[in-house]
């Protein structure tokens, strides 16, 4: 990689970074009326911004990561990141906001606030992203099979049901759960030491995760299917997208839990059981003892 390609990627950066905290902003608006909750801790009201910069930094950085390794151009790409990342950064944290929300004091009138706010990341920052990249137009010299014949999810029916069962989610969560987040006694406060059967009864509690577990594979899927490998490659990005853009916003103080060391807990545990999962689920569906191994697609020139 030569010095002009460096500043350009560099600029780029540095150009999806700005344009992420815009459209957060923007989410911002659509959140509406939070005053519920109460107020952000005084003494972490300076990390606010701070914390917003990483997050952009953060999350801007692994948009530009999956679009550039993809495979895929322009209208398709941009939908199946966008899906994507709302999938694995807002729907599958305010899933679980609305099931222990109950137990943590947080108001329902918040919860479709929630959902919304970061619309304007997944449905416009991500088109941006993939213009601003230069992945909107068709490709200029590519192989058939990465204009529309790349197979990568093409496989039995019968293996689609146990590789998204993901049986091994339940091991990754209540693992990482007790043995990182429940050791720490604020986060067990936050949470009424579990006592809210509602919440915690593990008869409902379980059935529920397993379903995370399946919407999981589901979001990540699009991104298993763009990357352009080799699998060992995809299997870390796929983790990094499924640990980093729905966790380091644990970074920034909220008054759903104010308390920075939960937020830390939570981060440690659920990023870092996020990262195996999703490197597990990507060697599962690209796994074939029944076709020949697949090696690297080849980089099209754009």
């Amino acid at each position: 990689m030569n010095a002009k390609t460096i500043l350009l990627r560099a600029g780029q950066y540095l150009l999806l970074t700005v344009l992420y905290l815009v459209c957060f902003m923007l989410g911002g608006l659509l959140r509406g009326d939070t005053s519920a909750l109460g107020k952000t801790p005084a003494d972490q009201q300076w990390m606010l911004f701070p914390a917003l910069i990483l997050v952009s930094l953060v999350d801007a950085g692994m948009v530009m990561l999956v679009v550039r390794r993809s495979l895929w151009r322009g209208w398709r790409l941009m939908l199946g990141v966008a899906v994507s990342l709302y999938g694995v950064m807002t729907f599958m944290s305010q899933i679980e906001v609305i099931w222990f929300g109950p137990s943590m004091g947080v108001p329902a009138s918040i919860i479709p606030g929630l959902f919304l706010s970061s619309l304007p990341i997944a449905f416009v920052f991500v088109p941006l992203a993939v213009w601003v990249l230069g992945s909107a137009r068709p490709w200029n010299c590519v192989d058939k099979a990465a204009r529309g014949a790349y197979a990568r999810l093409q496989m039995p029916a019968l293996q689609w049901v146990w590789k998204l069962a993901v049986i091994a989610y339940l091991i990754f969560y209540f693992g990482f759960g007790f043995v990182v987040a429940w050791q720490n006694p604020a986060l067990r406060d936050l949470y009424g030491n579990g006592a809210n059967q509602a919440v915690f009864d593990w008869w409902r509690l379980i059935p529920f995760q397993l379903l995370r577990g399946v919407l999981w594979a589901l979001f990540a899927l699009p991104v298993i299917a763009m990357d352009r490998g080799p699998a060992w490659k995809t299997a870390i990005v796929v983790g990094l997208w499924l640990a980093l853009p729905m966790n380091i916003a644990h970074a920034i103080p909220n008054p759903i839990i104010p308390d920075a060391t939960v937020r830390l807990s939570h981060f440690v545990e659920t990023s870092t059981s996020n990262f195996l999962f999703g490197m597990l689920i990507t060697g599962l569906v690209l796994w074939r003892p029944h076709h020949k191994a697949q090696t690297a697609l080849p980089n099209p020139v754009h």
